[in-house]
């Protein structure tokens, strides 16, 4: 069996204290560069949501760093109340565009989000794309 772990690094898209915003309305990570990556693990770690909440979670794609986002079809995961302190995930294989982004609205009532993230395979042999300003490049790790 294959480890793919050296193949993969992880990307804040956001990344909060426990409960932060709990409230309604939307919140936009930050933009994540996966060009040429084989596949896009992503993350919404969610916190508690109140009676009768839901919160639509989206994955959008755009081009360039600070486009037009649009919605990648089918990437839509939909939490209710019974779905507090769940990870919640969507695996994007071979992302068309050049970023992504996670959207999550949280309508009808409170729900809180503890963090958001990305993990990118960037496939056997490729090195992380540079991503942009506004996250923290992680560390690269090569293992023999």
């Amino acid at each position: 069996m294959r480890n793919i772990a050296a193949e993969c690094i992880v990307i804040k898209a956001g990344l909060w204290a426990p409960g932060w915003l709990t409230d309604t309305g939307t919140i936009t990570s930050d933009s994540v560069a996966v060009s040429g990556a084989k596949s896009v693990l992503c993350c919404v770690d969610l916190g508690a949501i109140a009676t009768a909440g839901t919160s639509s979670i989206q994955v959008t794609e755009c081009v360039t760093v600070d486009g037009t986002f649009t919605d990648i079809a089918g990437a839509t995961i939909t939490a209710d109340d019974g779905d507090d302190y769940k990870l919640m995930c969507l695996e994007i294989v071979h992302p068309r565009k050049n970023f992504i982004r996670i959207d999550i609205d949280r309508a009808t009532a409170d729900s809180s989000i503890n963090a958001m993230f990305c993990i990118i395979n960037q496939g056997q042999g490729m090195l992380p794309v540079t991503q942009p300003s506004s996250l923290a490049s992680p560390p690269t790790i090569h293992q023999a």
